[in-house]
């Protein structure tokens, strides 16, 4: 069987897709699972896209609070 690669513009619009139908369903995965058959991966794909946009802009818990000991160390 072989592997489906996407290109980063699918996988973009795909997320896009996620965020903008986050409304219309009452969980996450169904959100999910709705979209990724319309761009026809699989929704454990589009999971990992999605939590990968979400490491991406929103900066984790514990990166922030190491930045701020290391300015508390540098004082």
């Amino acid at each position: 069987m072989k592997r489906q690669t996407y290109t980063p513009e699918i996988k973009e619009r795909a997320v896009r897709m996620l965020i903008e139908a986050s409304s219309d369903y009452p969980s996450t995965w169904l959100d999910i699972q709705a979209i990724s058959s319309k761009i026809g991966c699989t929704p454990e794909t589009l999971r990992s896209w999605h939590k990968k946009h979400i490491d991406q802009t929103i900066p984790s818990v514990q990166s922030q609070s190491q930045e701020q000991r290391i300015k508390e160390l540098d004082r």
